[in-house]
């Protein structure tokens, strides 16, 4: 089914159906941070006429998303394949990919040159979710790890030490916030806690806008 993403300030859809579980992403509303993925900070949805023609979100050639997710100023997809994308602010290093640069706001940074999330040595992701400045994903293994901001221990991580943020601070340098023998079945996130949801208990939420369960 369709999607909906919010930020602060913004929201991304994913276009998808039963029939068609992967689609485009398109988004609306503040871009100071390229949170939009065009390649510019101008805001979309401020004027008539300009929801019908958004443009989709490149996400590289050949691709669509299954899952969009917002937190804080950035959007992150998980792909038909099973990786990761992120795009927006990447102030403590949220997007994943080594730096603080943001990602969206210039052209040239989309689509293929847009770098997926390093989830690890052969692993891929089964879910993802952003909260406020950080994010994180349910690997196939069943383990979650996170990046980002980490000032209220948020990632897992047993520090207080932000990751993402610089080489060699992503990928297998990320210590797993929930170990394969607790296998995450959900994950949501809210500021500034990340919530998972182990396979052996049942799935009771009373606040379901911050969970997800896998399928």
């Amino acid at each position: 089914l369709p999607q909906l993403a919010s930020t602060d300030g913004s929201f991304c859809r994913l276009e998808a159906s039963p029939s068609q579980p992967s689609g485009a992403v398109r988004c609306w509303g503040h871009n100071v941070r390229g949170q939009l993925g065009q390649g510019d900070t101008l805001t979309r949805g401020n004027l008539p006429g300009s929801m019908d023609s958004l443009l989709p979100v490149d996400l590289g050639a050949g691709h669509h998303a299954v899952r969009v997710t917002g937190g804080g100023q950035h959007f992150c997809a998980l792909l038909e394949d099973r990786r990761i994308k992120c795009w927006g602010s990447n102030t403590n290093g949220q997007l994943g990919l080594g730096d603080t640069a943001p990602r969206g706001a210039f052209p040239g940074e989309m689509g293929d040159a847009l770098t997926a999330v390093d989830l690890g040595m052969g692993r891929t992701a089964l879910q993802v979710a952003a909260g406020k400045n950080f994010s994180c994903a349910v690997l196939d293994t069943g383990a979650v790890r996170c990046w980002g901001q980490n000032n209220f221990g948020q990632l897992g991580q047993g520090t207080f030490t932000q990751m993402g943020d610089r080489p060699g601070a992503v990928g297998d340098a990320l210590a797993l916030a929930l170990a394969r023998s607790h296998f995450a079945r959900a994950l949501g996130l809210a500021e500034p806690l990340a919530l998972a949801l182990p396979l052996s208990k049942p799935l009771r939420l009373n606040r379901c806008l911050f969970f997800l369960a896998l399928q």
